[in-house]
């Protein structure tokens, strides 16, 4: 998808970063040319992340919200209006449940130009994702406290 960011951060986002993250998408939207933001849905940072994107499409109504999913969408499942709309990769349903979601960000990766993360530590999924991305020459914006990724 052209002209699009991703988030990736820790499940646990204690920080107030509320302010900083907002900066980070509108700074995303009116300098680097983004109109779509994908989101995995799990964890304090993600649901974080789309609030803010939901509150900022007031301005900026062509921005979209999208929701990756990891794993199979379940007859009747709800999907939290929060999203404009979900998508589920092509090929992730012969993933191992274990390691669908490290798969869905590495796809997700394959689709976006940058990232805004909340990285603390060199350890876990939201690093893991970061490193990737940045070997894949994506920009990188980390809210989070480590300095490099």
């Amino acid at each position: 998808m052209k002209n699009s960011c991703a988030f990736f951060g820790h499940r646990e986002c204690h920080d107030n970063i509320t302010h900083t993250l907002q900066d980070a998408i509108l700074d995303a939207i009116c300098n680097h040319g983004i109109k779509t933001f994908l989101c995995g849905n799990y964890g304090s940072f993600d649901l974080m992340a789309a609030h803010a994107v939901k509150q900022i499409q007031t301005q900026h109504p062509q921005v979209e919200l999208i929701w990756v999913r990891a794993y199979l969408p379940r007859a009747h499942e709800y999907i939290n209006p929060i999203y404009d709309h979900s998508i589920y990769p092509d090929g992730l349903e012969f993933i191992p449940k274990r390691f669908a979601i490290s798969k869905r960000n590495e796809w997700i990766i394959g689709q976006c130009d940058m990232v805004i993360a909340y990285v603390n530590s060199e350890y876990g999924g939201a690093y893991t994702a970061c490193r990737r991305a940045s070997r894949a020459g994506k920009r990188i914006v980390n809210l989070g406290a480590l300095p490099r990724i």
